[in-house]
């Protein structure tokens, strides 16, 4: 015996519905709205509850240089680029690093360079910083 109607609508699932109607998977759902969380300064922030070198590079800073927490060791994360990065020292700076390892990504393009991010070791150079 046949399905008459997954027979006669060849495009539709199981569930009944077509591939333009069907519902998006909710996870893919969460995961847009973590990714859009991220994206805000304030949203990586909250993310480095646990952190464990707050007096070697604060979370403050990594946040602003667009990172967010992995949760793992000293691991951070870009959300626009998905730069991972680990092994911070105090000699540091978030944004030099994040523009240094990655000045393609849309987060370090469309941010200023912060006052404290020594001007006369970043160019920018047809939008992308680099180090000379």
């Amino acid at each position: 015996m046949s399905d008459k109607r997954s027979a006669s609508r060849g495009s539709e699932s199981d569930s009944g519905y077509t591939s333009a109607q069907r519902p998006r998977d909710a996870s893919q759902a969460q995961d847009e709205h973590i990714s859009a969380v991220l994206k805000e300064e304030k949203g990586r922030l909250q993310t480095f509850h646990n952190w464990p070198l707050k007096r070697i590079i604060s979370p403050a800073e990594l946040a602003r240089a667009g990172f967010f927490y992995c949760g793992t060791d000293d691991w951070v994360c870009c959300p626009f680029c998905q730069l991972r990065l680990n092994g911070w020292t105090r000699n540091n700076c978030a944004y030099d690093m994040h523009a240094r390892r990655c000045g393609n990504c849309s987060f370090i393009r469309n941010t200023p360079l912060p006052q404290h991010v020594q001007h006369e070791k970043m160019q920018k150079i047809n939008g992308v910083y680099s180090c000379p």
